[in-house]
C-alpha cells in the first residue's frame, strides 16, 4: 500500500510536508519522505497600532500571527535563529528592550535582562559566532558587545580601558568576529575578535583619533 500525507510538525518554526510512505503495514518497515522547510519571521501590525510577530511558510493560509508585541507601537526588530530556537529584540512594561526568544512551540520569552529596570538593552546586530550568539547592548556602563550562550548573557571585553565603544555591523569572517567600534583613542575604526584574546584594532584611518568609520560588514 502506498499513503500520502501532508501536515505541519508541530513546531511553529518549520513547516514540514510528509511525502509517500510506502511498504505493507503488517510487520514490514514503512518508508516515509519528510521535507521540511524553515518559516520565515517578521514584525507587522494588522490594525496600525499593536505590533505582533508573524510567521509564514510563504503561503496566505501558512502565513499566521504567533505572538503580539507587549508595548503598542514597539515592532520587534531582527530576527536570528540559534541552537534551535529564535532570537529577536521586544520589549514589555516592566524590563523594557530586550533579547526574547519562541521555541516554536509555547509563547515567546524574554530571556535577559541586561540593562536592569525599564530603560532596556536594545540588542542589536546579532551574529552566530563560535557555538554563541552575540550582539551590541547597553547597560549603565555603555554600549558594548556581549555574548549568550542560550542560557546566560556576559558582557564582552573592553576596548582598551573603555567599555563603551558602540560596536556595529557585526559579520562572521574567516574565523573571526569583525565589527566597528570606537575605543575613545582611534577613533571609529574596524576590529577583530577569535572570542578568547583581546580584540585587535584594524586602524585604517591612521590619523591620530580619525575615523574610518567602516559600515556594512
Amino acid at each position: 500500500s502506498t499513503y500520502s500525507v501532508a501536515e505541519t510538525d508541530g513546531n511553529g518554526l518549520r513547516t514540514c510536508a510528509l511525502g509517500n510512505a510506502s511498504g505493507t503495514v503488517n510487520g514490514a518497515d514503512v518508508t516515509i519522505t519528510v521535507t521540511c522547510e524553515l518559516n520565515t519571521f517578521f514584525s507587522a501590525t494588522a490594525d496600525g497600532v499593536t505590533w505582533a510577530l508573524w510567521r509564514t511558510d510563504g503561503t496566505a493560509g501558512g502565513t499566521v500571527l504567533v505572538a503580539p508585541s507587549a508595548v503598542p507601537n514597539s515592532p520587534q526588530a531582527w530576527f536570528v535563529r540559534f541552537n534551535g530556537r529564535l532570537y529577536y529584540q521586544d520589549a514589555d512594561a516592566t524590563y523594557g528592550t530586550e533579547l526574547w526568544s519562541y521555541d516554536g512551540l509555547h509563547a515567546p520569552v524574554r530571556v535577559t535582562d541586561m540593562n536592569p529596570g525599564t530603560s532596556g538593552s536594545f540588542p542589536a546586530w546579532p551574529v552566530v559566532f563560535n557555538g554563541a550568539l552575540y550582539f551590541k547592548a547597553i547597560d549603565s556602563a555603555g554600549s558594548a558587545l556581549w555574548k549568550f550562550d542560550g542560557t546566560t548573557a556576559t558582557r564582552g571585553p573592553n576596548l582598551g580601558s573603555t567599555g563603551n565603544y558602540n560596536p556595529s555591523d557585526l559579520a562572521v569572517f574567516n574565523g573571526a568576529l569583525h565589527f566597528a567600534a570606537n575605543d575613545g583613542t582611534n577613533g571609529r575604526e574596524l576590529w577583530t575578535y577569535d572570542g578568547v584574546n583581546a580584540p585587535v584594532l584594524i586602524d585604517i584611518n591612521t590619523s591620530a583619533g580619525a575615523s574610518s568609520n567602516p559600515t556594512n560588514l
